[in-house]
């Protein structure tokens, strides 16, 4: 049995009313699911968009995904993101994964003895590949 594309199901238009309420109240959101390698990794992206852009950054749920929740996701995620990109210009999720990495102007280097492997740069390095490779799966990117 085929299924419909996603723009046709319920759940999604479920999802893209839920973000136009939002965006109708001045709150601009970007839903994501997983888990990432830690907790600070996912709070310093999360940090990051809300203080420089005024997007926060909510987790609607863990590794277990239903496909119903995913295509609300996708459905209030393709409409928050026309808004974002509007205002911040393309690929901003995507763009703005480099900053935290950054110690003041210079890219911090994987190898670099500055950062220790139990390092939380370690671990946004994991989430910010994770995170583009979702972007990517979910053409946004």
């Amino acid at each position: 049995m085929l299924k419909p594309a996603p723009t046709l199901t319920a759940e999604y238009r479920a999802g893209k009313r839920e973000a136009e309420m939002d965006l109708s109240r001045g709150h601009l959101r970007y839903r994501i699911y997983g888990l990432g390698e830690t907790r600070d990794t996912h709070e310093l992206y999360a940090e990051h968009l809300r203080n420089d852009y005024g997007i926060e950054l909510v987790r609607v749920a863990g590794c277990v995904v239903t496909e119903e929740l995913e295509l609300q996701t996708k459905g209030y995620d393709d409409t928050m993101l026309a808004v974002i990109e509007t205002r911040f210009g393309k690929n901003l999720l995507g763009r703005v994964t480099i900053k935290p990495l950054m110690n003041g102007n210079e890219p911090i280097h994987p190898t670099s003895s500055v950062i220790a492997p139990a390092s939380p740069i370690v671990g946004l390095e994991w989430w910010k590949r994770v995170f583009v490779n979702t972007l990517v799966r979910r053409r946004v990117l």
